[in-house]
């Protein structure tokens, strides 16, 4: 495999950042954040990268890592 897959994506409730877990080309598994932008000169909206973890073994501890440290995520999780 040479390309990165997505597993899993969250978005906020606002819509206005994502979460997502994917399967990297060496078979492990990171979180990404992104943060939707606004770019003025342009008027155009894009996602800007936030975050990103390390290595993890499994899509389940990438996204259980995610949730622990990405406050927008624990706080969704906790109503």
């Amino acid at each position: 495999m040479n390309a990165w897959q997505e597993i899993r994506r969250v978005v906020s409730t606002d819509g206005k950042r994502r979460m997502t877990v994917k399967l990297t080309p060496n078979s492990l598994f990171r979180f990404f954040e992104d943060t939707l932008a606004y770019d003025d000169d342009n008027d155009i909206t894009y996602w800007s990268p936030s975050h990103m973890s390390g290595l993890y073994a499994s899509a389940d501890d990438a996204e259980r890592a995610a949730y622990s440290e990405l406050p927008w995520l624990r706080d969704r999780n906790s109503n």
